[in-house]
C-alpha cells in the first residue's frame, strides 16, 4: 500500500467492500506512510467498514490546525492529533503482537527513511529482534513523518550498547563497524546513537523492492514464489505542464515547490511499479484506477474519491478474487 495521506481513503474504501478477512488469506503485508498506517490497522482489526469510517472522520482532526510557523520553522501540522488517531486504532499493541492477533505468521513489513544513514530502515516481524519491537503507534508515526507535514522522529540505537553482531537486524548491518571502531563508539559519548526517521515515501512510496529483499534475505523467497497485489491511492492528475523555457527561469524555491516535492514521490512510485513488473514475480497486480486531484490534506477530495471507488467496486472484487485463486 503506497502513501498519500487523504488519498489513503481510496484504500479504505476498497477494503470496506470485502466481506472476508483478506489478511487471513495472505502471507505478507507491507506499506509505507499512510499505506503503512493502514497495513498495521488491518493487522489489528478486520472490521473494514469501521476502519473506513474512522479514517473519513479522523482526517479532519489530524489536519485541522496549521502551525503558525509553517514554512519558516515548523512542519505544517502538529502531530499530536495523528498520535491520538493511531492510539484509537492500535491501542498499546506492539509489532510482536501482530502474529498473536492474526493467529498465524503474518509477515509484516513497514518501511521508513533513516535520514541519518540515508537509507531505508525496514521494520519487520519475520525475524523480529527485541530492539525493533516498537509500539504500532510509534511505528505509524515513524513511517508517516512526511517532510513539511509532520515532525521527524528519533530512533535510539539501543542495540549498540552491547554490539552483539548476532542480534543486529539485517538492515542495520551497516552500523556494525570493525571491533576497533565499535570500541571507539563505546568510548565516545558524543557520538550519535540515534537515527532521525522520516516518511518512508521519501525513498520508496510503494515498498515493492523492500518487501522482496526482506522476504528473500530472511526466508530465501525467490521472485517465482511471490504473487503480489498492490492497491494504489490514485493517479495524481492536476500536474502542470512546464516547458524547458519555463523551468530554466525557475528559482531554487520554484524547483523545491514545483519539482522536487511533488515529483519525488510520484517518480519513485512509478519506478517501484516498473521494477515490480520486471522482477519475475509469479504474478504482479497494480490496482490503481482512481484519478486523484486536490491537496492530499484537504477533506474536500473525499466525496470524489468515494464516487470513483464505487464505480470500480466490481473490478476490485474481481481482481482480488483472481489474485487469491492463483
Amino acid at each position: 500500500m503506497p502513501a498519500a495521506d487523504y488519498f489513503g481513503y481510496v484504500i479504505t474504501n476498497f477494503m470496506s467492500y470485502l466481506d472476508f478477512d483478506l489478511y487471513s488469506k495472505v502471507d505478507c503485508v507491507a506499506g509505507t506512510s499512510i499505506g503503512g498506517i493502514l497495513t498495521l490497522a488491518y493487522c489489528c482489526n478486520n472490521d473494514y467498514k469501521w476502519l473506513n469510517e474512522i479514517f473519513r472522520t479522523g482526517g479532519p482532526e489530524i489536519f485541522k490546525k496549521i502551525n503558525m510557523l509553517y514554512g519558516i520553522a515548523a512542519p505544517k501540522y502538529n502531530n499530536k492529533e495523528l498520535k491520538k488517531f493511531l492510539e484509537k486504532i492500535y491501542g498499546d499493541k506492539k509489532l510482536s503482537d501482530i502474529n498473536k492477533i492474526a493467529e498465524k505468521d503474518l509477515h509484516t513489513i513497514i518501511t521508513v527513511m533513516d535520514f541519518t544513514l540515508t537509507q531505508p530502515r525496514i521494520f519487520e516481524n519475520i525475524n523480529l529482534k527485541e530492539e525493533q519491537d516498537v509500539s504500532l503507534v510509534d511505528l505509524g508515526m515513524f513511517t508517516s513523518a512526511a517532510p513539511t507535514y509532520f515532525d521527524a522522529w528519533n530512533y535510539d540505537w539501543k542495540l549498540y550498547k552491547k554490539f552483539d553482531p548476532d542480534k543486529v537486524p539485517l538492515n542495520e548491518k551497516i552500523l556494525l563497524l570493525t571491533a576497533e571502531e565499535r570500541e571507539l563508539l563505546n568510548q565516545n559519548k558524543k557520538r550519535r546513537k540515534a537515527s532521525t526517521l522520516v516518511d518512508g515515501g521519501v525513498l520508496e512510496n510503494i515498498p515493492i523492492i523492500s518487501t522482496y529483499t526482506t522476504l528473500h534475505n530472511e526466508l530465501g523467497v525467490e521472485p517465482k514464489d511471490i504473487d503480489m497485489f498492490v492497491i494504489g491511492t490514485g493517479n495524481f492528475v492536476n500536474k502542470k505542464d512546464y516547458t524547458a523555457e519555463d523551468i530554466s527561469k525557475w528559482s531554487i524555491l520554484d524547483y523545491c515547490l514545483k519539482m522536487i516535492v511533488p515529483y519525488v514521490t510520484s517518480s519513485n512510485e512509478q519506478m517501484s511499479v516498473f521494477w515490480g513488473s520486471q522482477m519475475g514475480f509469479n504474478s504482479f497486480t497494480y490496482f490503481n484506477p482512481i484519478d486523484g486531484s486536490g491537496e492530499m490534506d484537504d477533506a474536500k477530495i473525499l466525496p470524489n474519491l468515494k464516487t470513483q471507488c464505487e464505480a470500480h467496486k466490481d473490478e476490485f472484487l474481481e481482481e482480488i478474487n483472481n489474485f487469491l485463486n492463483r
